[in-house]
């Protein structure tokens, strides 16, 4: 009983998190579809090229090329899916290369992804923050589902240090449920 009451109070904890950071962005996503939002007008050249690796692995996720995603992390990167890992297999701490390939295999057996759109993304050093929207298909159930997501990425040198992921886990179990 008690394991079932904290499931469903981090299922409508992922929602409502889920709705507010949808509504956040999405007016500004329907007025300037894909644009570059500058936090900070007076971009350093560190700046833009991160924006512009952001842009390309945003990519990666339609296009499946892990190649070109791990050459863009450090070797110690740290990967975080915001959410229960006992309620969805892809929240957690993933950490490292290792890490990286783990949770993209964990993924890609619970999902088939149709859509991952960055709508907008703001830099401030060497902080980038990413709004976006993604369709996925489960695998075991053939459900659909829709989520925006906001994801916190941290560079240095222009490799990704840090990765921060927050969506809807509510939908992503959904999803899963037969």
């Amino acid at each position: 009983m008690k394991s079932s009451l904290l499931v469903m109070g981090c299922l409508v904890c992922a929602s409502i998190c889920a709705l507010t950071l949808s509504n956040l962005y999405r007016a500004s996503a329907q007025e300037n579809p894909l644009e570059v939002v500058d936090i900070n007008p007076d971009h350093s050249l560190e700046e833009q090229q991160n924006v512009e690796i952001t842009k390309d692995l945003v990519q990666t996720f339609i296009t499946g090329d892990r190649d070109f995603l791990l050459s863009h992390v450090a070797s110690d990167v740290v990967w975080d899916v915001k959410g229960s890992p006992l309620i969805i297999q892809t929240a957690g701490r993933w950490i490292g290369v290792n890490g990286i390939n783990k949770f993209l295999d964990t993924s890609s057996s619970l999902w088939t992804t149709q859509n991952f759109v960055a709508d907008n993304i703001w830099a401030d050093g060497d902080v980038v923050i990413v709004a976006g929207r993604q369709t996925d298909t489960a695998v075991s159930t053939g459900k659909q589902v829709v989520q925006n997501w906001i994801i916190v990425l941290t560079y240095n040198e222009r490799l990704l240090t840090r990765a921060e992921f927050y969506g809807d886990g509510a939908a992503q179990y959904w999803s899963l449920v037969k």
